[in-house]
């Protein structure tokens, strides 16, 4: 299999569209970016960034492959067992053997680009297979960013990372070993430092209406009328995530307003919001 890809870099909107379909700030999935693959998803040669784990290896062989992975040093019961291979070049040889027992298993026993998402979490993400997610990575970060967005949502993650909680966040998104390496540290730090290169007083009323992704006291007044009105926003902490989404849109309906989750001033004005007046 053909692991070099376009070499593709992040654009500006890829982050606000991965920050809107999440419902988080574009300093929040910035940090995610920047810790998890040290804020690029190709390596020199135009590869995608990988790392293998042998504990995942170990657990999906079996009979005379897992005997034979074993035995060449490809895999073994418990993480940490061994340090990992510290070039890409060591990384991507360690996988080539592993393909050689078996390919599939290996795709699953890495993760995977920006993200660094295992093989074996594919179809967590909306992919049909790990070959099918790595395909998708190849074509360039834009195409690993959503697939970090596919994990983030598919693993219950949306609301830990919009709320800042980063412990919660890390747990859920490096296991139950977060701790040892400091991932909540980590992001924690990443996600103050981009913050802080954030164009102060950002307005996001900006561009004439409140939507996914977009933060701050406009969208608190949204959902504590929202929240008085019976219509669930998941709580009021000032971020329009998926569930303040789905309590516009259902109160659009109600209202016999037009339903597209973007509160302008016809919905602030229906809603009785002082700056749609």
């Amino acid at each position: 299999m053909n692991l070099i890809g376009t070499g593709l870099r992040l654009a500006a909107d890829d982050y606000e569209r991965a920050a809107k379909t999440i419902g988080c700030e574009v300093a929040a999935i910035k940090a995610v970016v920047s810790v998890e693959a040290a804020g690029a998803g190709f390596d020199a040669k135009n590869r995608l960034k990988l790392l293998p784990e042998p504990h995942y290896f170990h657990r999906l062989l079996k009979g005379a492959e897992l005997k034979q992975a074993v035995a060449e040093g490809l895999a073994y019961k418990s993480w940490g067992e061994q340090p990992y291979d510290r070039t890409q070049d060591d990384r991507y040889i360690r996988l080539a053997r592993m393909m050689a027992i078996n390919p599939e298993a290996a795709l699953d026993s890495c993760s995977w680009g920006l993200g660094q998402i295992m093989g074996a979490n594919a179809e967590t993400c909306g992919y049909a297979s790990a070959t099918d997610m790595v395909t998708s990575f190849l074509r360039g970060e834009g195409a690993q960013l959503d697939g970090i967005v596919g994990f983030i949502i598919g693993t219950g993650l949306a609301k830990p990372l919009a709320r800042h909680d980063w412990k919660a966040f890390a747990k859920g998104y490096n296991g139950p070993g977060y701790a040892k390496n400091a991932y909540d540290t980590k992001l924690d730090r990443a996600y103050r430092n981009f913050a802080r290169m954030m164009p102060v007083g950002a307005d996001p009323l900006a561009d004439g209406y409140l939507s996914m992704g977009d933060v701050g006291s406009a969208v608190i007044d949204l959902q504590k009328v929202l929240t008085a009105r019976s219509f669930a926003t998941g709580g009021v902490d000032g971020a329009f995530g998926k569930l303040t989404d789905q309590a516009v849109r259902q109160y659009q309906k109600a209202a016999g307003l037009v339903v597209d989750g973007k509160v302008g001033r016809g919905t602030g004005r229906s809603l009785g919001l002082a700056w749609a007046a």
